[in-house]
This record gives structure tokens, sequence and C-alpha cells, in this order.
């Protein structure tokens, strides 16, 4: 935990030139043209955004203005008839936070989508700059090197998310968002100001994603957890004051949305149908698959409960399939972690640990040796990664993704990494300490990705990889310690 001194202003100072370093280079590498995609998910918040920035009011979707107006890419017959005879559609399927953040630039701009798209390329690069003062709060000297490494690394990976007129960059500017305002309730312990900026915060991200649904529930059980341990009142009120706020945040848009479509609207109207389209029996590689409907033998189109809520429908849905739960989960799980390269080197670096604590424990006459084996190993490991794996990782990783043995291989190798972790954190032993804003981002994406899965198996990973730059993170300052473990150990003998 850092302390403002004047030893932190060369730092602040040299996170914010990285803003401007950063993007001098990605606006020069990035695809930026000035138009959306007529398609997917594209074109309905091209439309919603256009719409609001000609004055027809939120979510409204369709063709309200001529269609030159929306700067589409191409104009698709097959969904020109949708996208007319739907013009004026209050749209809330979607959260309103993404078509307003893009209609408001739309507003005072024109529209011009590549002026959204370089903002979007923004909102990822002030992340990346930020890395280097989030790691020093946290890991100090280490971590504000390892920040300094990791914001090219995420960006390299990520900036193609600000290429489209999609939500990704939105939303993982909003999960930085969640970690900036949780540092700043840290440092000011939980107070009343700290607890309502993190209640708005959390709101706000409700309303950019539905995937933030359980973060409030992982932060009231974390401040529950801290007033067990400390017995301190200020925590349950500033734990009141935090759902208070957040809920205060979500109910207007909420209320509105509900009373237009004459039904209850939580953030958008989508969860029963994304919850269908994930669980059922067509569901056999991890993605999701709403072409049950067009199956009359499918089983939703059989068990008699059309209009009840989708959770009680999925429900169902496991009672009279429960050989399907453990065999859909898995297959979630794995799909939308499949492509995941920082999550799988943070993995692998564990199992490099976990192993050396084994026969330092129980084979301390192999331990030198094996850390003479295991240092340059590491280092060719990270160079790799670093210098050489590049942009191409995801088609190494596609190759075993359709290798039914090799999915399963990893399904396991998640599960038991899981338990190990939370077992070897609880015993101390690990090199690296994870801050608790990091567990509670990874708990919640963890378990909407096992809710949902993946929505194409080319972007399996895209409501994971919001989260990237804390993955990013935590691979360098765990690279970096561990290689600096080694050299210690073999500079100083076994008995260090």
């Amino acid at each position: 935990m850092f302390k403002p001194k004047l030893f932190l202003r060369p730092r602040i100072i040299l996170s914010f030139a990285l803003i401007g370093i950063f993007y001098i280079v990605f606006s020069n590498i990035g695809q930026y043209t000035n138009d959306a995609h007529f398609g997917g998910d594209d074109f309905g918040y091209q439309s919603m955004a256009v719409n609001f920035a000609k004055g027809h009011g939120m979510q409204k979707f369709g063709g309200l203005e001529k269609f030159d107006e929306y700067k589409f890419d191409k104009l698709d017959t097959s969904l020109i008839n949708y996208f007319n005879e739907n013009a004026g559609w209050d749209f809330f399927y979607r959260p309103p936070a993404y078509p307003l953040f893009l209609g408001v630039i739309y507003k005072i701009f024109g529209v011009h989508p590549i002026i959204a798209k370089h903002i979007q390329l923004l909102l990822l690069i002030i992340i990346a700059s930020a890395l280097p003062l989030i790691g020093f709060y946290y890991w100090k000297n280490i971590g504000f090197i390892s920040g300094l490494i990791a914001g090219p690394l995420y960006l390299s990976f990520n900036y193609k998310f600000s290429e489209y007129i999609l939500t990704e960059s939105l939303i993982s500017f909003s999960v930085f968002l969640v970690v900036i305002s949780f540092i700043y309730a840290e440092y000011k312990k939980y107070n009343i100001l700290s607890s309502v900026i993190l209640g708005m915060t959390i709101g706000f991200c409700l309303l950019v994603k539905g995937g933030f649904m359980f973060i409030p529930i992982l932060i009231g059980i974390y401040l529950l957890y801290k007033f067990y341990k400390k017995r301190d009142k200020k925590l349950l009120l500033s734990l009141a004051v935090f759902t208070l706020v957040c809920l205060f945040t979500v109910l207007p848009w909420c209320l509105y949305a509900s009373m237009k479509s004459h039904s209850i609207v939580f953030v958008s109207t989508q969860g029963d149908a994304i919850l269908l389209n994930t669980n059922n029996e067509y569901c056999n590689n991890g993605i999701w698959y709403p072409e049950w409907k067009d199956k009359k033998e499918s089983f939703y189109n059989n068990d008699n409960m059309e209009g009840k809520p989708g959770i009680i429908r999925v429900l169902n849905f496991y009672e009279h399939h429960p050989n399907l739960i453990l065999k859909i989960l898995e297959k979630k799980l794995v799909q939308s972690y499949n492509y995941f390269l920082f999550f799988w080197i943070i993995i692998i670096l564990f199992i490099i640990e976990a192993l050396l604590i084994f026969f330092r424990k129980y084979f301390s006459g192999l331990y030198i040796y094996l850390c003479m084996l295991a240092f340059p190993l590491l280092i060719l490991f990270v160079t790799y990664w670093i210098m050489f794996l590049g942009q191409d990782y995801h088609h190494i990783l596609q190759a075993f993704s359709n290798n039914p043995s090799v999915m399963k291989l990893e399904g396991w190798a998640i599960g038991l990494s899981a338990i190990f972790i939370v077992f070897l954190m609880r015993k101390h032993y690990f090199l690296l300490k994870i801050p608790s804003v990091f567990y509670i981002l990874f708990l919640n994406f963890f378990l909407v990705s096992f809710i949902i899965g993946a929505d194409h198996a080319v972007y399996a990973s895209r409501y994971v990889r919001v989260m990237d730059f804390v993955f990013v993170l935590i691979a360098v300052v765990y690279s970096i310690n561990l290689i600096s473990f080694l050299i210690k150990t073999l500079a100083n003998g076994y008995n260090t």
C-alpha cells in the first residue's frame, strides 16, 4: 500500500506520458475506418447511438434516418427489411450505457465512427498507462516495473477491440474503474465518500453490461468478511452506503425501461434469452446454441413453460438432464478460457512454483538442482511469450481446442489449479500476493463464464478478456518474482 510522497510524482508523470506514446504507436497500428458493420451487435449499437444523436430518444433501434446517415460499411439486403420494419423499437435487450456513450460522441462530433473508435482506443490506453501505478500500489517497485512491461503487452493483445462499434472497450474501462474505485476505498478505509464512489462505479458498470452482476454481491461478502475479522461497525455502514448508492444508480433506468416495456426490466431484457441459449441439449462444446428455437424436438419447445423466467426453465432442463450438468459447465469454462493466453501463463507459473514447494519440502536434496533447471526454462518461457508469441497465440490454442481430450485435460487443469491455489494461498506459500479486488473480478467473470459460456468459437474469450489487463499484470509480476526468487536461491544455495 503506497502513501502519497514526492517520489511518486515522477511515476505519475511517466504514466501520463505513456498515454501519448501509446496513442502514437497504436493509432497507427490499428485499422480505424469511418464506418460501422451492418450486422452482428454492431448495427444495433450504431443505430441506437445515431438515433439518440439525431434527437429520437434513448434505445431507439432501426432506420429512423436515411440509411447513409448511419455510416454502415455496406447494405446487407438480408437485414435491411428488419432494420426498417423495426425502426423506433425501444431496444431494451441491451443495457443503455454504451449506446448513450456512443450517442454523446456523435452528438458532439457528428456521426463519425472513426472518432468513436479512437476514443475507445484512448480508453484502453488509459488502462495500460495506469498499470505501473496500480502495480506500484500493490507491489511497490517490482509492481511499477511490471506495469511498464504489462502496459504495451496488454495493448498489443487487446487494441483491436477499439476497431469495432462494440462494447468491449467500454466494458474494459469499467473493469479498470472498479479497480481504481476499490483502491480508493481501501486507501480511505471505506469511509462514506469512498463507499459512495464505489457504489456509483458498480452501478455504472451494471448499466454497461450485465456481466458485472456478481460484483455487488462479492463486494458485499468481502465487506462482511472484513467486519467479521475486525468487528469495525464502520464497515457495516460502508456496506449499507455502497448497496444503496449502487441500487439508486441503476434504479432510474430500471424504472424507465420497465414502464416503457410494460414488464420488469433489470438493466436489460436479454437475460432469459442468454440463459436458454447457453443451457440446452445442443451446447455440447461450450458455445451458444440459439438454434434450439428452430428445432421442434428441442426441450424448451416442449417444456410447457413458455413465459416463465429463464432461470426456472433452465433449472427444469437440468432436472430432466442431470447427466449434462457437469458436461456443459466444463465445456463452457474451457471454451471461455481456451484462448486466454495470460491466464494459462499464470497457471504454468503456478505449476512451476508448486513443484518447487513440493521438492523443497519432500526432496530437499534435489531442490537446488530443480531450481537450476527451472531458471533457464523460465527465462526462455518468459522471453518467448513476450517477444515471439505475439498475436498468433490464438491459432496455437485453437488447434488444441478442437481436440476433446485436450479440452478435458484443460478442464481438469483449471479446476485442480483453482483448488491448489486457494489451499496454498491460505498457507502463505506463494510468492505472489493477489489483491482482493482482483479475486473479486476473477470470481465474477468466472461465474459469468460458468453460466453463459462462449458466444462463438472465434470470440470464445470475448466476455472474459475485458479483464485481461488484470491477468497481464499478474503474469508479469509473478514472472519477475519467480525469476528473482530463483536467482537468489541459486546465488545463496539451498539454505536461502
